[in-house]
């Protein structure tokens, strides 16, 4: 059974654009899959299920196999458009964006692998930003616009 569930899984996703388990649910609940969300979480790990930023759908799942195609796309199209200011407090940033952009920024800005930066948590207008030790705003605003040269005169 579990054999054929994770098939149809690969199938819905490969299939179609799902952006939360609710609605990957319901498809398998459809193909009268009856299992339980934490069920289908587990079956998403094993899977190796990520989620992808989707210019039309904004985060999507999407199977190891594909994700070679979003990086590709990610890595030539990626941006910071929705960034619109940067404040620091100690080894703190918080990014203020439009709304709706924050996970996307701190997808490209966590893709990039600046050495300088620990990471990041975004809601959904506001990304905080965590420096390693030693890193200052100087250094941090040389390693972005290193990395993000349209950031240049906007911080």
């Amino acid at each position: 059974m579990r054999k054929f569930r994770l098939a149809e899984i690969k199938n819905i996703i490969s299939s179609k654009k799902i952006s939360d388990q609710e609605t990957l649910l319901n498809e398998l609940h459809k193909k009268a899959y009856n299992i339980t969300q934490a069920t289908l979480s587990r079956d998403l790990n094993y899977l190796q299920v990520a989620k992808v930023y989707d210019d039309k759908f904004g985060f999507i799942y999407a199977l190891p196999s594909e994700l070679n195609k979003f990086e590709r796309r990610f890595n030539n199209t990626g941006s910071l458009n929705g960034f619109l200011s940067i404040s620091y407090s100690n080894n703190i940033a918080v990014i203020s964006t439009l709304p709706g952009h924050a996970n996307q920024v701190a997808l490209y800005i966590d893709y990039k692998q600046c050495p300088e930066i620990l990471g990041t948590i975004a809601g959904d207008d506001t990304i905080m930003l965590i420096m390693k030790e030693g890193v200052n705003q100087t250094i941090l605003n040389r390693c972005l616009i290193t990395h993000f040269p349209e950031l240049e005169g906007r911080i």
